[in-house]
């Protein structure tokens, strides 16, 4: 039997993919599957052929228990929707992507989109659980924003925009926001 760590890597970026490759095959070893795609790599893992070591995200290369594997897979898996309820009681479907910002107000949250606003009765701390820390990111403490419809930011007067809408950016949360960004100087 061959004691060999087996590594599938999952990343999206193929030169990083390409580059960690070359790296664990220089550690001495065997790289059985690379993806961009955590849905792939989770059937990937329940395949009985699969080795037990992954890699990606920020995971050191080890031997893991498959069940840790799939649990860090299934974290990592972006929510493409959520469910609001409508002035009609109905549940409406609402496309991730399409959230621009999250304002609270007392146990309720609105949910700002291009074209409108949803009244959700939700804390903003609840909600930002069930989010994507990768897509969101809270700046004052009764907002968070998407971070990909962020047009610009004006960090001496404490605000950013989407679109033309202004929202506050607080101070304890100015940094934070600083490392999520690229700036070009």
């Amino acid at each position: 039997m061959n004691s060999k760590a087996a590594v599938l890597i999952i990343e999206s970026d193929p030169d990083d993919a390409t580059e960690l490759k070359l790296k664990i095959e220089k550690l001495g070893l065997s790289v059985v599957g690379l993806t961009d795609n955590l849905m792939d790599a989770l059937s990937l893992i329940k395949e009985p052929s699969t080795p037990s070591s992954s890699i990606g995200g920020g995971m050191a290369s080890r031997e893991i228990d498959q069940n840790l594997i799939q649990k860090w897979v299934e974290e990592q898996a972006l929510v493409d929707h959520i469910f609001v309820k409508n002035n009609k009681n109905e549940l409406s479907k609402l496309f991730v992507p399409n959230i621009q910002a999250i304002e609270t107000e007392g146990n309720y949250c609105l949910i700002h989109t291009r074209d409108r606003k949803h009244v959700v009765k939700i804390s903003l701390k609840k909600l930002k659980e069930q989010l994507s820390s990768r897509l969101f990111l809270q700046v004052h403490r009764n907002f968070m924003v998407q971070l990909s419809h962020v047009d610009s930011i004006d960090f001496s007067n404490n605000f950013l925009k989407i679109g033309s809408k202004k929202f506050p950016l607080g101070a304890t949360y100015k940094q934070q926001l600083q490392k999520r960004i690229t700036q070009l100087k």
